[in-house]
């Protein structure tokens, strides 16, 4: 016998990001994060390796020369770079897991869904939705470059947590944390990763 029960929608809160109170309660409660990736990272000195980056969708491919010191690095994507032993030190944390390490891309300032219940709310014209557990997430704006902060947008809990890391907590595992965090690292990062797809290829 069929069922005349269907899947009830969840009862959303409408949450006004437009009022200023609501967008300085993100921004005064909310911690400071620091979003990573897990790459792999080997040590490969003179001869020659395959490199990959992405151009749009496509992934482009290069076999490049290396020199001593080199180490190679492999995205999750698959993009691969080649960076000297100083760049390694530079950019990259060794996590303590065989030849795995973090680089930190990106600042943002985020807290857990307030409400506990699940969330809407109308950004930039279209509707967001969180579940009870979701974190909030804005990334901050830059004052010297002239950024304003985003837009709210939610990010599940476990999703959030696998790619965000507390500010503090990254300070206290990895050294040279306070100094990548000031704005010049964090442009710096992105440049680094351009200039590596073109310069390093032959």
């Amino acid at each position: 016998m069929a069922s005349n029960e269907t899947a009830r929608e969840p009862e959303y809160e409408t949450v006004d990001f437009g009022r200023p109170d609501v967008m300085e309660s993100v921004l005064s409660d909310g911690r400071p994060y620091l979003s990573y990736v897990a790459v792999q990272a080997h040590y490969i000195g003179e001869g020659t390796t395959l490199l990959k980056w992405k151009e749009g969708d496509a992934m482009r491919s290069v076999i490049s020369p290396t020199h001593e010191g080199d180490w190679l690095v492999v995205y999750p994507d698959d993009e691969r770079l080649i960076v000297t032993a100083a760049e390694l030190e530079k950019w990259y944390h060794a996590t303590g897991r065989d030849g795995e390490f973090i680089t930190f891309t990106g600042w943002v300032r985020a807290l857990q869904n307030p409400r506990g219940v699940p969330i809407r709310s109308i950004v930039n014209g279209e509707t967001i939705t969180g579940d009870a557990h979701c974190m909030i997430v804005i990334k901050e704006g830059h004052k010297d470059l002239d950024q304003p902060a985003s837009a709210p947008f939610f990010v599940p809990f476990a999703a959030f947590s696998a790619s965000y890391m507390p500010y503090d907590q990254a300070s206290k595992r990895f050294s040279r944390v306070e100094q990548w965090a000031k704005w010049v690292g964090r442009i710096s990062h992105r440049l680094f990763r351009l200039t590596h797809r073109s310069t390093t290829v032959h």
